[in-house]
């Protein structure tokens, strides 16, 4: 093999390998992208359990306070002066 045709296959090589680096690199960050993914999935689940407990709170705090209203409605002490 002459040194024209070696020198013709190194860079060659060095192209091809700096393609294959590229496209790793580039599997790296759509891996991250995957992880980021992931996480904010996690954290959509997460919101939306907080806010199902957030509506049984409000359910559970407007039951109370009917129930307040009315046994301070039908107390003689706490009628409104008319």
């Amino acid at each position: 093999m002459s040194d024209d045709q070696f020198t013709k296959l190194f860079k060659y090589m060095e192209k091809r390998f700096d393609a294959i680096e590229a496209e790793l690199s580039r599997k790296a960050d759509a891996a991250q992208v995957d992880s980021v993914l992931n996480a904010l999935d996690a954290l959509a689940d997460g919101h939306e359990v907080e806010e199902h407990e957030r509506l049984a709170n409000g359910r559970e705090l407007g039951w109370y306070e009917r129930m307040l209203i009315e046994k301070l409605s039908a107390d003689p002490r706490t009628k409104a002066a008319e």
